[in-house]
């Protein structure tokens, strides 16, 4: 439907630019000396998380923030893309400032990073469709000093048509009672993918060979300033731009046959977009008292603009025809004020409370097929979190209540949807021992996912003569709940037990039009039951003090059930390894394997999939200067089958050769470390005594 495919960039981004102001310092316990900084412990944990200091440690001295990230607990990273447990994190925040584009992550050195927080899923700050955990950076500020640096770099796949480079630069710098970070990127790609598809339906055969190809330019600027403005009181602004030019096209060389008869002809796909978004961040935070107790408050506006256009063609003996095209113009507006109050109490426990609010604002005008679309959504939420410790036991409850209305004009027609959501969560942490080695932890949570903009429209899109999609009034409002043991042994090995039940979940279904039996159309259904078990593991452990190795893995039991197909405790696991090694003379080395082996998902069988990375890098001039290496070897890519009554479906990505990237950095600083007396304490966290 063209309204799902047009909002669902525009509202996924937008729904995720909002800035959380709440400059929290887990780990403050620190004393300086010039340069040279004396921690107490590296790393902190809690009921729902942990804090990690960052000060001297070895993970410092990777050489890019994914290599970095993918190192801690649970986190994986990939190209600026964060998942934490699984799930792709709610939020990041940089400095109390919420990330728009994950090249605002690509950007920073991992050198820049004082702390890192994570929350390992949602605790109600966030909207109640994001169960992600929520990750919090905090950088490394200089009194009366600096840090400026440029970074670039240069890839491509042998065999193939992709390559490409990018070019950032990034300066902080601290002066007087104001601190200023920017940052601006440009990035260049041309991305090609080879496929081969082989059907058959009934009689008729058809195999089909594609090359997609994508090229694009990017470009993204980044600034934030801050400024204390006395009785602990900080105010700052943030504004971020990034404009993206691309194409799309896919062209594909058909040949079909069947009774006797072949027939052979090209399709060509061109879809050329172009998006700009604006972001503008204000916020200002009170530390109330000594313990840590802050209010903060924070406004967001995001300003977001997409022209794309699509034109499908056949070629055949007769020319080139047009078989169907669009071309769009979509237009969103947020806005977001957030406020949170939070209290450190005596004993350490912390008690947070706080509201709510984002509108969401869509416009888009398809022009060809005469669509004119707007919707208007508004969500407000109240939250609040308490997080303790009792002996051994450490604990943290939270809860959110939120209501949610829509209102979306298609043509003319209206149709409105509101529905409230509560989501409660929490987590009991039992530490077996007075050391601390050995624990047990139970989680709950749940979300209410809600419904896209095209979930509420009524209106018919017609992609051909006879087949149209269209939203569903009477569509029931998704959730989930999650309910997870953990048990951790020797600090180092975490076994995890999880049941995920996704209540009502969403899906397109095909059906015969009740009204016309020579008609389809595409509808946004209910599942009946769609549950997921899961069983993981993953071992982090320091082998030497210069070597060490995350390893991990699942294995998961699925089902699901609609009107019109079923299937039952679907298996399927995976593994995964990653090592990092310090070598001598600033020489690194990083190496990640995974391995998926073959699995059925719904009705398509895959086969097993294995990747490998190595990279290799070096630091020169006391690490000002830093070279990477990375090397991806050819892997067999993903073959996907059908096969049932009337159809035999099969589709092969045929990529081949080796990917190679080239990356160069330059840093220089200046000034002594700034020791930040931040919002939050850190009674709540049990010290962990590990070499992060």
């Amino acid at each position: 439907m063209l309204s799902l495919t047009a909002n669902t960039h525009a509202t996924t981004e937008a729904d995720k630019s909002v800035a959380d102001s709440t400059t929290t310092d887990s780990i403050s316990r620190e004393m300086s000396i010039d340069n040279i900084t004396v921690v107490t412990s590296r790393i902190r944990q809690k009921a729902n998380g942990f804090s990690l200091n960052l000060a001297n440690s070895k993970l410092a001295d990777t050489f890019s923030f994914d290599q970095m990230m993918s190192m801690l607990p649970y986190v994986q990273a990939n190209e600026g893309n964060v998942s934490i447990y699984g799930k792709t994190a709610s939020a990041v925040y940089v400095d109390g400032v919420k990330v728009t584009d994950k090249e605002q992550l690509r950007v920073l050195r991992p050198e820049m990073i004082a702390r890192i927080e994570v929350d390992y899923f949602n605790t109600g700050s966030e909207s109640a469709s994001d169960p992600g955990g929520i990750m919090r950076i905090w950088l490394k500020h200089r009194e009366k000093g600096y840090t400026v640096g440029i970074q670039g770099g240069t890839q491509a796949r042998t065999k193939t048509g992709s390559d490409g480079f990018n070019l950032a630069t990034y300066q902080m710098a601290s002066f007087g009672r104001f601190t200023l970070f920017n940052a601006l990127s440009y990035r260049r790609g041309l991305y090609e993918t080879k496929y081969k598809t082989n059907k058959m339906v009934n009689t008729t055969a058809s195999e089909s060979n594609e090359r997609s190809r994508v090229n694009s330019n990017s470009w993204m600027e980044w600034m934030t300033i801050t400024a204390d403005v006395g009785h602990n009181q900080q105010v700052g602004v943030s504004t971020s731009a990034s404009y993206v030019n691309g194409t799309t096209t896919l062209d594909a060389d058909n040949t079909e046959s069947g009774d006797g008869t072949s027939n052979t002809f090209q399709t060509v796909t061109w879809r050329p977009a172009k998006n700009l978004m604006l972001n503008g961040v204000a916020f200002y935070n009170w530390k109330i008292d000594d313990r840590g107790s802050n209010l903060n408050i924070t406004a967001d506006y995001l300003w977001y603009n997409s022209k794309r256009k699509n034109s499908f063609n056949t070629i055949t003996g007769n020319g080139l025809i047009t078989d169907y095209s669009q071309d769009a113009d979509n237009y969103t507006r947020l806005l977001r004020v957030k406020p949170v109050w939070q209290n450190i109490q005596k004993n350490g426990n912390t008690l947070s409370a706080g509201l709510d609010y984002r509108m969401n604002d869509v416009d888009e005008d398809e022009r060809i097929n005469k669509i004119r679309q707007s919707a208007i959504g508004h969500e407000a939420a109240a939250f609040a979190s308490y997080d303790g410790v009792a002996g051994r036991l450490s604990y943290n409850a939270n809860m959110r209540v939120q209501y949610n209305s829509m209102n979306v004009t298609t043509n003319g027609l209206e149709d409105n949807r509101g529905y409230w959501s509560l989501c409660p969560s929490a987590v009991l942490k039992y530490y077996l021992d007075k050391k601390q080695k050995h624990s047990i932890a139970l989680t709950y949570n749940r979300n209410v996912y809600g419904i896209p903009y095209a979930g509420v429209s009524t209106y018919r899109v017609y992609d051909g003569a006879n087949h149209y999609s269209m939203g569903n009034p009477d569509i029931d409002i998704p959730a989930s709940q999650w309910i997870n043991m953990e048990i951790t042994l020797f600090k180092s090995l975490h076994l995890n037990f999880s049941y995920t039940k996704n209540e009502k979940s969403l899906f397109y279904e095909e059906e015969t039009d009740p009204d016309n039996p020579n008609t389809t159309r595409s509808v946004l259904q209910n599942s009946k039951k769609d549950d997921t078990k899961q069983i993981s593991l993953e071992w982090r452990k320091y082998l030497t003090d210069n070597f060490y190795v995350k390893l991990g893995g699942y294995t998961s039991w699925s089902s699901f059930k609609s009107n019109n197909f079923e299937y039952n405790d679907q298996f399927s696991w995976y593994v995964y390894a990653n090592c990092m090694a310090w070598l001598k003379n600033g020489l690194a080395l990083n190496v990640y394997a995974s391995y998926d082996p073959p699995k059925y998902m719904w009705e398509m069988k895959m086969n097993n999939v294995w990747d490998v990375s190595i990279s290799v890098s070096k630091s020169f001039l006391k690490n000002k200067l830093q070279m990477r290496l990375s090397v991806t070897p050819y892997t067999k890519p993903r073959v996907s089958e059908v096969i049932k009554s009337g159809l035999s479906y099969k589709r092969e990505k045929l990529n081949d050769g080796t990917f190679i990237k080239l990356e160069v950095a330059y840093t220089i600083s200046g000034g002594n470390l700034r020791q930040r007396r931040q919002a939050q304490s850190i009674q709540q966290y049990e010290k962990q005594e590990n070499n992060y």
